[in-house]
């Protein structure tokens, strides 16, 4: 997993091979943000693995996030093998400009 950062929040960029949507969870509980689901390789018929680089299995991975993140607009999208999860920071959080005014 990638993690990048910039004023309007975080992304996590999570590479997962051969994981469909309907092999992928994304949960968020409090302030924990979790990733689970199962790679399921598909082989043509009647053939026989010989060797396999990815195995099918089970993976999660777990991120604490903190109350800066706005958990009402994480989005999430899956693209190519690569999910993307926008947690964006919330407004109360963002670095703001105090503007001066003169007397």
């Amino acid at each position: 997993v990638d993690i990048c950062e910039n004023s309007e929040g975080v992304t996590l960029f999570a590479d997962l091979p051969g994981v469909g949507k309907d092999g992928l969870n994304l949960h968020i509980d409090k302030d924990t943000l979790e990733i689970s689901g199962k790679r399921i390789l598909s082989t043509e018929p009647e053939t026989e693995k010989h060797y396999t680089e990815m195995p099918e299995n089970d993976f999660y991975r777990a991120f604490t996030i903190g109350e800066e993140i706005d958990r009402e607009k994480i989005t999430a999208q899956l693209n190519n093998g690569v999910l993307k999860v926008l947690l964006p920071r919330a407004e109360r959080a963002k670095p703001k400009k105090i503007d001066i005014k003169y007397s």
